[in-house]
């Protein structure tokens, strides 16, 4: 083998064993990526049953605002009524 190839297959080898590393650290990259990510889900996990449960609690609390608003419009309506039947036997 010439000098001049075996300096070319070198360099081949070395150019291959280049992007060899390179494509191993762009796999532990990515695998430390999916870890970071399977670590973080539980908390985020919790953190979305957390706002679901505050949700179910405002939608309650605003459900039991709109029943006693119901209830005051219906004592007015009949106060107004009561009211206007006072007013009928005091005019006659």
């Amino acid at each position: 083998m010439s000098t001049m190839h075996r300096e070319t297959s070198r360099a081949a080898v070395f150019r291959k064993e280049s992007e060899l590393a390179k494509l191993r650290s762009a796999l532990l990259s990515e695998e430390n990526k999916v870890m970071a990510l399977t670590l973080e889900k539980p908390n985020l996990n919790d953190e979305l049953k957390k706002r679901k449960k505050e949700l179910e609690s405002q939608r309650e609390a605003l459900s039991v605002k709109e029943e006693q608003e119901k209830l005051i419009a219906e004592e007015l309506k009949v106060k107004k009524i009561e009211t206007e039947k006072y007013i009928k036997v005091f005019l006659l």
